[in-house]
C-alpha cells in the first residue's frame, strides 16, 4: 500500500508541475500589440494611416542588434492592419497578407514599451543616436513593405510610408507620403486564463489530498 501511495503522489506531483509550468509560460509569453499612426501633414498632405501590429514578444527584439527584417510570413509577426484615409490615392484597409516585410530597429537601445515610442532617446553614446522616430537613419526604424505598392502602403524611407506607387515603365503614379507620429503598446495584463487557473487549482487540491492520505 505504501508503494501505491508513493506512485500516486508522484503522478499528482508530475501533473501539478506540468500545469504550473504551463501557467508560467502563458503569463511570460504573450502577444504584444502596438497601435501606430502615420501622418502626411509634414509632407503637406492630408493622408493619415492608423493601424496596429501584433508581435510575439519573445521573438521581437528589444533592443535589436541593428536593423531587423521580418520577411513574411514570420512567427514574430502575428498580425498587421493599416487603414489609410484622406489620401489622394490609396485609401482603404490593408491586412497582413498584403505585406512582404516588416522592418524594426530600436536604435541600439531597449525602448520603454510602457510609453510612447516616438521621441524616446536612442544610442546617444555613439554620437549618432537621434530620438526614435527621427528619419535621419540614426533614430531606429519601423516600417512595412508591400508585396505590391499599388495595393497597399509601402515603406519609402526611415519611418515613412507612401499610400500608393505604380510604375509600368510608361506611367508612374505616386501616392501621398506619411511619417510615423505615434507608436504605443497596448496594455496587457498577461493574467492566466480561468481554465488554466482551474486546472492548476485542481492539481494542487489533488496534491493536498494525496499528502493527507499518505500521512495516515
Amino acid at each position: 500500500m505504501k508503494r501505491a501511495r508513493l506512485i500516486l503522489l508522484s503522478i499528482v506531483l508530475g501533473i501539478s508541475g506540468i500545469l504550473f509550468l504551463g501557467m508560467i509560460g502563458a503569463v511570460s509569453a504573450a502577444p504584444l500589440t502596438f497601435d501606430f499612426t502615420f501622418s502626411g501633414e509634414i509632407a503637406g498632405n492630408s493622408a493619415i494611416a492608423t493601424g496596429f501590429i501584433t508581435v510575439d514578444d519573445a521573438l521581437f527584439p528589444n533592443p535589436s542588434l541593428g536593423w531587423v527584417d521580418f520577411y513574411l510570413p514570420n512567427a514574430a509577426i502575428l498580425d498587421l492592419s493599416v487603414t489609410v484615409s484622406g489620401a489622394s490615392i490609396g485609401n482603404g484597409t490593408f491586412g497582413l497578407g498584403l505585406f512582404a516585410e516588416v522592418a524594426w530597429d530600436t536604435g541600439g537601445v531597449a525602448l520603454d514599451f510602457t510609453k510612447e515610442l516616438v521621441g524616446q532617446p536612442t544610442d546617444t553614446a555613439s554620437g549618432y543616436g537621434d530620438p526614435w522616430g527621427t528619419d535621419s537613419g540614426y533614430g531606429g526604424e519601423f516600417g512595412f513593405f508591400a508585396l505590391d505598392p499599388s495595393l497597399a502602403p509601402d515603406a519609402v524611407w526611415w519611418f515613412w510610408q507612401t499610400t500608393y506607387y505604380y510604375d509600368d515603365g510608361e506611367i508612374e503614379v505616386y501616392g501621398d507620403d506619411m511619417r510615423l507620429t505615434s507608436m504605443v503598446a497596448r496594455e496587457t495584463g498577461q493574467v492566466p486564463e480561468p481554465a488554466t487557473m482551474l486546472l492548476l487549482g485542481s492539481g494542487l487540491l489533488g496534491l493536498w489530498g494525496a499528502r493527507r492520505k499518505f500521512k495516515k
